[in-house]
């Protein structure tokens, strides 16, 4: 499987990368430093007013079928927050203004061959019940558990996992 260090050629001028460090690359030519970081990802655990938690079921790979929390990544120019509520909005379709910062998590995401290193900023809210949920294309559903009852050897990500662990614990 590759990974993000078997990237071999520059992305500026095209040429081989020389030097290599376990989160550097750099350019033998140009001279760019090109550094390996995460992805950053936002995500929010939504408990309903029944003490139940929201997953979405992932419709298309990596994962595909299993479980996920409802998020996705920071685009350029975005703070968590936002991407936070602009995800919420694409994946279910409800707006949400009501979120606390819970933690940050670590975890790989796997998608075409490259593994992607990511750090998942994890926010907990209530699910707006006035609002109703719309699935986008790129979910096949969504469900609530009880806590005692979630899955979590259907959970997409050790970094979901993770997270949903640390909420359960100071619950």
């Amino acid at each position: 499987m590759l990974t993000e260090h078997d990237f071999s050629y520059c992305p500026k001028c095209g040429n081989q990368f020389g030097e290599r460090r376990s989160n550097l690359l750099v350019c033998k030519k140009c001279d760019l430093h090109f550094y390996i970081s995460p992805r950053p990802t936002s995500e929010i655990i939504f408990e309903d007013k029944k003490g139940r938690i929201l997953l979405v079921k992932r419709k298309y790979p990596p994962k595909k079928g299993f479980y996920d929390l409802p998020g996705g990544f920071v685009d350029i120019n975005e703070t968590a927050e936002a991407a936070l509520q602009r995800e919420i909005r694409e994946e279910l379709g409800i707006k949400i203004t009501e979120f606390t910062f819970l933690g940050t998590n670590l975890s790989r995401y796997v998608h075409k061959g490259v593994k992607y290193y990511t750090i998942a900023l994890t926010f907990v809210g209530p699910l707006p019940e006035d609002q109703k949920i719309t699935v986008s294309s790129d979910i096949s559903g969504v469900q609530l558990f009880e806590k005692d009852k979630i899955p979590f050897d259907k959970l997409s990500f050790e970094g979901i996992k993770v997270a949903l662990k640390n909420y359960l614990k100071n619950k």
